[in-house]
Parts: structure tokens; C-alpha cells; sequence
């Protein structure tokens, strides 16, 4: 699990100083909600927490959106 989180620290610290050097706010805010969801998510898969799929989770928000 150590080693997942140091790769979403890596891919945030290469990503991070760009898009603010850039001043494309909108890009780092789509980023960090992405990463946020995706660290928590890959967490609580590492810790051994039974989750869902995460296809079925994408299918289960289009079906809400669409209805």
C-alpha cells in the first residue's frame, strides 16, 4: 500500500507545478478531484475494504444521471 501512495505523490508533484505555472485552474481543479477519488478508492483497495467494482460504480453514476 506504501507504494501506491508514493506513486499518487509522485504523479501529483509532476503534475501540480505545471498546471499552476500554466494558471490553468480549472485543469488543477479537475485534477485534484480526479486524484482525490482515485487516492481514496485505491486506499481502501489496498487496505483490504470489499468495494465495488469500479466499472460498476461509473455504470450505477451514468444510470443516476441519465433517469
Amino acid at each position: 500500500m506504501a507504494g501506491f501512495f508514493v506513486f499518487m505523490v509522485a504523479m501529483a508533484l509532476m503534475q501540480v507545478p505545471r498546471l499552476v505555472h500554466a494558471r490553468d485552474w480549472r485543469g488543477l481543479a479537475a485534477f485534484g478531484g480526479v486524484w482525490v477519488v482515485a487516492a481514496v478508492y485505491g486506499g481502501l483497495f489496498f487496505g483490504g475494504v470489499p468495494l465495488p467494482r469500479a466499472g460498476a460504480i461509473i455504470v450505477s453514476i451514468f444510470d443516476r444521471l441519465v433517469k
